[in-house]
């Protein structure tokens, strides 16, 4: 009895390290990225289990409000990828560094620049910004890009506005609504929660439309959110970097295929809010995700059209803007 019992254990454990041997290996990825809607298809990916299965494990870092953290996240090693703003390839280049968009999430605006509603009576146009205090997310963020090309854009210059980092969410919208800031640029779920706290607060130019796009950066379109890495990971990682791309594309096709009320239910803790404002703000960004992840030349040059717009970029103007992303891996199926 002994010796049968000690074969079939033997043949379990054969057995076990058999299955274990043919069980494909997942591959490990080390993502940052920037805590907001933006990154909704990468929140999506990760939640539904669509990264695992595409064979990856990965694992998400939260860089908080500051998306200029997750490249540096990058160029120090600790993360693989990274999600950020499209207009961080071309900053990262003044630098003297290289990092390659390869998937684009979105290819609209999801911020608004909006006034304090005790304010919105003294401050109806972008030229009343002067002499005030405008609140972003952090300082050197996308958000005070926004609000710096916003105001160049209409003669208001950069010294005339002081600039507070706020936070984001329901910090930014406790800012405007205890006075510390005269406006804020806010995104996604805090736009529609200080709507519906209060209906009178004016917003100065909502980027998330065409009409405001224009006003912030002279153009209809504009890709914002995108995931990029570095040049050296994505040669040495090609398939890795598919996978990544492949699943991703499916968290972007699940928020076209589902409701505001459905994708808000699966928003990740750190990006809520009020579940009406949630829903509301997924609703305003529904149409501005992309659809099939790419980035086209006209794209790319109007992100740095904007960005050499203002003064301190005109460094950027020697950037090959075909060097800044790659199609690559969006437009081939990964092996699964």
């Amino acid at each position: 009895m002994l010796l049968r019992c000690l074969v079939i254990s033997a043949c379990l454990f054969l057995q076990g390290c058999q299955s274990s041997r043919d069980r494909p290996r997942l591959i490990p990825v080390k993502m940052s990225i920037g805590r907001g809607l933006g990154f909704l298809p990468v929140y999506l990916s990760h939640q539904l289990g669509l990264y695992k299965k595409y064979g990856l494990v990965v694992s998400l870092e939260d860089a908080a409000s500051s998306t200029t953290k997750t490249t540096q996240a990058l160029l120090g090693g600790s993360a693989d990828v990274a999600g950020g703003i499209f207009e961080q390839t071309l900053s990262t280049a003044l630098q003297g560094h290289t990092i390659t968009s390869f998937v684009t999430l979105m290819d609209g605006d999801f911020r608004a620049l909006i006034v304090a509603p005790a304010k919105s009576n003294r401050i109806r146009r972008i030229e009343d910004l002067k002499g005030t205090v405008v609140g972003v997310s952090s300082l050197g963020s996308p958000n005070q890009f926004l609000l710096t090309s916003i105001a160049t854009r209409h003669g208001v210059p950069q010294k005339s506005i002081s600039i507070a980092a706020v936070g984001s969410f329901t910090l930014a919208v406790a800012a405007l609504e205890r006075n510390k800031v005269d406006a804020a640029v806010l995104s996604g779920s805090g736009i529609s929660l200080l709507q519906k706290r209060h209906p009178e607060a004016r917003l100065l130019v909502d980027a998330r439309t065409a009409e405001g796009m224009r006003e912030a950066f002279g153009v209809d379109r504009y890709p914002t959110t995108v995931l990029y890495s570095s040049a050296t990971w994505l040669a040495a990682n090609k398939d890795t970097a598919r996978r990544v791309a492949q699943a991703t594309l499916e968290g972007l096709r699940w928020i076209q295929q589902h409701s505001p009320e459905e994708i808000a239910r699966h928003l990740p803790e750190a990006v809520r809010t009020e579940p009406e404002a949630d829903r509301e703000g997924v609703r305003g960004l529904q149409a501005n995700f992309s659809r099939d992840g790419v980035m086209s030349i006209e794209q790319a040059s109007a992100v740095k059209r904007a960005f050499i717009a203002l003064p301190e970029n005109t460094g950027v103007r020697n950037v090959d803007a075909s060097k800044t992303f790659t199609n690559e891996f969006v437009a081939k199926q990964a092996e699964q």
